[in-house]
């Protein structure tokens, strides 16, 4: 009666935490924003300790059948910010070389920002289009 019991529980756990990894973990990493809609390109000035830091926010749109746009050039750490605009859920996978960054489920109009420090390639593995990739550049 007791392992039953316990089997019961910790059943109740796994699924628990697959929960949260499947659907509640991608909102880890993104960076709370006091502004619902931005501009491709967006400044922002943030205190850091002396003095002001700029941040640049470049925004990536996500649309049926491709990333707009296909090619970015950024500054290093830079953050980008992928928005899908289709009314279907997307997956944004990044790596730089053979190093995984990141893979974020999109709901539509949902976000995902990252910063990127080195030539990173994105693509959605649920679409077959080939303008379903996209890379992005680090300058400096």
């Amino acid at each position: 009666m007791k392992i039953a019991t316990i089997g019961i529980i910790l059943s109740i756990i796994l699924i628990a935490v697959s929960v949260y990894f499947l659907f509640l973990s991608k909102e880890k990493g993104v960076a709370p924003s006091t502004t619902t809609t931005l501009p491709p390109t967006t400044t922002t000035s943030m205190p850091s300790g002396g003095g002001e830091r700029i941040i640049t926010i470049r925004e990536v749109s996500i649309y049926s059948d491709r990333f707009e746009p296909p090619q970015l050039n950024i500054n290093a750490n830079e953050k980008v910010k992928w928005v899908n605009k289709d009314n279907k859920q997307h997956e944004v996978v990044c790596v730089a070389g053979e190093t995984p960054l990141f893979d974020a489920i999109l709901n539509s109009e949902d976000m995902w920002e990252f910063y990127i420090s080195e030539y990173t390639e994105c693509w959605d593995p649920l679409v077959s289009e080939e303008g379903m990739r996209m890379s992005i550049t680090v300058e400096g």
